[in-house]
């Protein structure tokens, strides 16, 4: 008989006869099934177990120890649990002494240079001289010809004008009428754009962090009877078919004992949340202190950067057996995930028909959240912190409802402790460095 539905030949038996006036036909049939399964797999989507970071430094340092004890700790897996924390130690020492440089930049060497914080500096300077907001760190009035979001070439011309009055005191008439320009932002969307992309970066690591997070709170916490390595010996036929011993070994994610749970705690979690809120910190801090356009777009991206140190380091520094290890490890999964999974693998065309009519005439309300990503309530919360806690600590507000810089005072030492940055802790002396001038 042949087999092909377009064929002039082909013959529908009986039975496809009833499964087409019962209102299924043969392509629908096909359709379904396969739609069926995509339906199942986005239910399914949070449910598919709890499983280590495979591309990171931080998925090494939980899963190598754990196999390296499941095999009694011999001399080569004790090299590499040594190796991969070596490579762990590393990456923190890399993030945090970046961020800690990135605080330093604003919280001191900018304020030394003189740099006031930028909060709304001309944020609307379209509508100046005449709007609301119009007044300038350097004492005049916004318009859209003077102003200039480099402060280093604004500085540069407010110091030249300073110099000609000490210079020629006898014609201040003539210099004072020299218009340097006011510093400010350029873009206020621009400003918008760039936070929301550097905390789009954020969430992914937030993202990989609550997993990892998950991954300790299900897991039972214990080693008897949960392994993580396990060994089936090839039959004849696989290593006829080529399968070497390495294919009949498998990698399971399994029982952590609960010392081992404390030890990532406090070697893996919690240093890599702290990193993310002091890169939230510091990295919102740097943008909105970032006036120019294009320097905004950048630094954005190169904020982002820190974030995949770890990612570099475990693609730059893992052996070889590591890298295997993670791409091939199969995730813990609960009774409840092994059934869902087990349902999807094995359902049959005629039940994944009837599902998919059923999903066409009787849609859950909840399936439609799945039109909304959630993501965006963790790029959402960053914004607003990020914002908060700047507008907070380094911005006050006018009568006209903008804000600008508070007084600046020299900072008292160079080098400080990161929980001062974080906190707003750091000391400072009396000397004033920037003040907002009195419009005449």
């Amino acid at each position: 008989m042949i087999e092909n539905p377009d064929h002039p030949d082909f013959q529908r038996d009986s039975s496809e006869d009833e499964d087409t006036e019962a209102g299924v036909s043969i392509e629908q049939k096909a359709c379904s099934g396969k739609m069926a399964r995509m339906l199942n797999l986005m239910n399914q989507e949070h449910n598919y177990g709890a499983v280590v970071q495979r591309d990171s430094v931080y998925g090494s340092a939980v899963a190598i120890p754990q196999i390296a004890r499941c095999t009694h700790w011999p001399a080569t897996f004790q090299l590499l649990v040594f190796r991969n924390l070596l490579t762990l130690a590393l990456n923190y020492f890399l993030q945090f002494t970046l961020i800690y440089i990135i605080f330093q930049e604003s919280l001191v060497m900018d304020t030394l240079g003189g740099q006031m914080s930028l909060c709304s500096f001309g944020k609307g300077f379209s509508e100046c001289p005449n709007g609301p907001n119009c007044n300038g760190p350097g004492g005049g009035k916004f318009t859209k010809y003077n102003l200039f979001g480099d402060f280093g070439d604004w500085s540069t011309r407010v110091f030249i004008k300073q110099s000609l009055l000490s210079i020629f005191p006898g014609k201040k008439d003539m210099i004072v009428g020299i218009d340097p320009g006011e510093f400010g932002l350029e873009s206020g969307i621009a400003r918008w754009a760039c936070i929301i992309l550097f905390a789009l970066a954020l969430s992914d690591e937030l993202k990989h962090w609550i997993n990892s997070v998950y991954l300790h709170i299900v897991v039972p916490s214990k080693g008897e009877g949960m392994n993580w390595i396990t060994h089936k010996p090839n039959t004849p036929k696989q290593r006829e078919l080529g399968k070497t011993i390495l294919d009949s070994v498998s990698f399971q994610v399994a029982g952590i004992p609960l010392k081992w749970k404390v030890f990532n705690l406090f070697a893996v979690l919690i240093p890599r949340i702290t990193i993310w809120f002091c890169l939230l910190v510091a990295g919102c801090h740097f943008l909105l202190q970032t006036p120019d356009i294009v320097d905004l777009v950048l630094n954005s991206l190169a904020l982002g950067f820190i974030l995949d140190i770890d990612e570099l380091m475990h693609s730059s520094l893992s052996t070889k057996a590591t890298h295997h290890i993670l791409e091939v490890i199969n995730p813990y999964t609960t009774e409840e995930m092994t059934k869902a999974m087990t349902k999807i693998r094995d359902e049959d065309q005629q039940e994944a028909a009837e599902a998919w009519i059923k999903e066409k005439t009787d849609a859950k309300w909840t399936q439609y959240l799945a039109v909304f990503p959630f993501r965006l309530l963790y790029v959402g919360g960053s914004v607003a912190i990020g914002y908060m806690l700047y507008f907070d600590r380094f911005c006050v507000e006018t009568p006209e409802g903008g804000w600008i810089s508070k007084t600046l005072y020299s900072p008292t030492n160079v080098f400080f402790y990161p929980w001062n940055a974080i906190f707003d802790t750091m000391a400072h002396d009396k000397t004033t460095v920037w003040e907002m001038p009195t419009q005449s």
